[in-house]
């Protein structure tokens, strides 16, 4: 086959790709481009700044991790809305008090140093 007709075949499918729902192709490559960020000490004031910040440019980042010490309810609504796909507290107590108040949620919590570690490393 000819290059330009490949070209042409492979144009005409992103166009229907993208026309077939509103928003599924576009969020697909908006996310692409999004610069993906954990914040640590999100409860805490400069970490609630962070994440007023960010959500005045979400189309720009995506909070992909959350870490806090104590407080769960403040996290909880966090969590709610910037839907990070990990999280970090102080503790095994937290963690529990946290899937609680999220029921049924498939963000993953971790705790403790060990969650700490992870949550700062993940170059997810």
């Amino acid at each position: 086959m000819d290059f330009k007709l490949l070209l042409k075949i492979f144009m005409v499918l992103v166009e229907i790709f993208l026309s077939m729902t509103p928003s599924a192709g576009r969020s697909f490559f908006e996310k692409m481009k999004r610069k993906k960020v954990t914040v640590l000490g999100s409860t805490g004031s400069i970490g609630r700044q962070t994440l007023d910040v960010l959500s005045a440019f979400k189309d720009d980042f995506e909070v992909v991790g959350l870490a806090a010490g104590k407080n769960s309810p403040l996290l909880a609504e966090q969590i709610k809305e910037h839907n990070p796909r990990f999280v970090s507290v102080k503790d095994a107590f937290l963690a529990q008090e946290l899937k609680s108040i999220l029921k049924n949620s498939t963000i993953e919590i971790f705790w403790g140093d060990i969650g700490l570690e992870f949550i700062s490393s993940c170059s997810c």
